[in-house]
């Protein structure tokens, strides 16, 4: 297997009301993670954390999180190389890109609700500074 570099994980919201449409981009490499959130369609403007636009960042050299940022590539190229995926149109849409370590890429988009990557979010979520709300794109029902 290829070393992995940087994982970008996106999404984009499906057939939802017009109030709740968004994009959203999760970047992790082996020493950082960052997200951007843009909503779509601004109706009820800061009453709620999905109807404002925002951004964090996060760098660390810590060896824990490079050890989960390992099992989160084995994870990922477990999505990238299954091939028995279902199709749901009228939901979001997932985009894994992946960057090896010789600069090439994989992409790979999926009509899927989030809760069919959850091994692989769980991991993601390990990531997250525990004052950020979880990205939308990892979000699977629970949450």
């Amino acid at each position: 297997m290829k070393e992995i570099t940087k994982i970008v994980i996106k999404s984009e919201s499906g057939f939802f009301p017009v109030s709740e449409h968004y994009s959203d981009k999760l970047t992790i490499t082996k020493n950082s993670i960052r997200y951007i959130y843009y909503p779509i369609h601004l109706t009820n403007v800061g009453k709620v954390r999905d109807d404002v636009a925002h951004k964090w960042s996060y760098k660390t050299d810590s060896a824990l999180y490079q050890e989960i940022f390992d099992l989160l590539t084995v994870s990922v190229q477990g999505v990238l190389n299954r091939k028995d995926w279902p199709v749901a149109l009228d939901t979001e849409t997932i985009t894994f890109i992946v960057t090896y370590a010789d600069k090439s890429k994989v992409a790979k988009e999926f009509f899927l609700p989030s809760a069919e990557f959850k091994d692989c979010f769980d991991i993601v979520k390990k990531m997250i500074p525990v004052y950020e709300y979880v990205p939308k794109v990892l979000m699977a029902g629970e949450d």
